[in-house]
């Protein structure tokens, strides 16, 4: 920070600094047998990646995940802390109670919690909050870790409620959206159903913690990763974005992904970013994809790379997407604006709070949205969906060309926004 910033302004904007990093944290990533048997490196390599994982143990009583018993002892056994989770499929409060037992003798006692996900009303006999009251009260009786509710606003304000809700120890939200939604009533939010992995090779949903209201470590243990260290000084290396041209240091050792060494002819080119990954390792906090022409050259990271003395820091779209350790200064200083500037563009004040995922606009030009899809999984409906995106419908019946709501299938592709 320079010295010519006021005491007051300059304890505002350190304020915001310390804000925005207890709200910062790697992603947490849900697994199930739909991403496949990943190998034991590839746990490794998640470590990096994650604050910890969430793994599927059952899709009701009757149908144990594949690979719940291999997940949780890989995650075990590279030191990945994680909860488990149990689609809910009871029909009735008895019902109920035998799929929280289920659960609990099925699970892996090494589990830091356990989630009820109930997205889909089962229910046939009696009332659907009295089974879901009967499941954790069964859990209840069974552990004293924590035991976590996990739905998307509108089904779960029309099935359960939020006094119900509350008697669980925690919430994770499902939302797909760019913004924290409001209320925040919330501890975790699930925020994207394609986030890619480079440790894991695919695509799969990923959750933030809101530290605002629990810690990193109330849901993983001590032994989680967060980015919360060093995240406003330049001890970790980060902030780099897809676009740029960058060049390889020469002291740059092994690439991230794949975990080889980087020959010497490598060293001193320029590359451009492709993608990027938030995580923790060594020096960084990030790792960027980088691109020789349309050749991919490799996982780098960012303590390996630095940007060319040609690289413009502006984009095309005159938009920023705020990223992990982001602070109205950060931001504005990268782009060469005034950070008063920057928030009076975005009808903010210097002292309103950003979150990771959040689109600023870095200039006046317009944007347009993008479309974006689904993928659909087992249990989905079009209604579900619809209630996770905050949608109607029939947009989504009118966006994908369905002639009939009632029939989609595992795997399609459906096109929600």
């Amino acid at each position: 920070m320079k010295k010519l910033i006021g005491v007051g302004v300059a304890a505002a904007i350190l304020f915001l600094c310390t804000q925005l990093a207890s709200a910062d944290t790697l992603p947490v990533y849900d697994i199930s047998e739909w991403q496949g048997q990943k190998t034991e490196q590839q746990f490794k390599n998640v470590k990096s990646e994650v604050s910890g994982l969430i793994i599927r143990q059952q899709y009701g009583s009757n149908y144990i995940d594949k690979y719940a018993s291999y997940n949780t002892s890989m995650a075990d056994k590279v030191g990945v802390p994680y909860g488990q989770y149990a689609y809910a499929r009871f029909i009735s409060a008895d019902d109920a109670r035998q799929e929280a037992k289920d659960f609990y003798n099925r699970s892996n006692k090494n589990a830091k919690f356990y989630v009820l996900d109930f997205e889909e009303n089962t229910v046939k006999y009696g009332i659907t909050q009295a089974a879901v009251q009967a499941w954790l009260d069964e859990m209840k009786s069974l552990t004293n870790k924590h035991v976590v509710f996990y739905s998307y606003r509108n089904f779960a304000d029309s099935y359960v409620g939020q006094s119900l809700i509350d008697k669980f120890d925690g919430y994770w939200l499902a939302a797909y959206q760019g913004a924290w939604p409001n209320p925040r009533n919330y501890d975790m939010w699930q925020n994207k159903d394609n986030k890619s992995s480079v440790a894991f090779a695919t695509s799969l949903d990923s959750s933030l913690v809101d530290t605002n209201r629990k810690s990193v470590s109330w849901w993983f243990g001590s032994e989680a990763k967060t980015q919360n260290n060093k995240l406003n000084n330049d001890t970790r290396k980060q902030g780099f974005d897809v676009g740029q041209t960058i060049t390889l240091k020469q002291s740059a050792i092994k690439w991230y992904q794949p975990r080889v060494n980087i020959a010497s002819y490598a060293k001193g080119q320029t590359y451009t970013i492709k993608d990027t990954q938030d995580l923790v390792l060594s020096k960084s906090n990030q790792a960027v994809l980088l691109y020789k022409g349309s050749t991919p050259m490799g996982w780098a990271l960012a303590q390996d790379i630095q940007l060319t003395s040609s690289n413009i820091s502006s984009t095309s779209s005159g938009t920023y997407t705020v990223k992990s350790g982001d602070s109205w200064w950060a931001i504005a200083n990268r782009y060469s604006i005034n950070m008063y500037t920057l928030a009076n563009l975005n009808g903010k004040s210097i002292y309103s709070t950003i979150y990771p995922g959040q689109v600023l606009k870095i200039s006046k030009s317009e944007t347009t949205s993008s479309k974006v899809y689904y993928t659909v999984k087992k249990g989905d409906t079009v209604s579900s969906i619809a209630n996770k995106y905050g949608v109607s419908i029939n947009q989504i019946k009118n966006l994908s060309g369905l002639k009939n709501t009632d029939y989609i299938y595992v795997g399609q592709s459906l096109r929600v926004k």
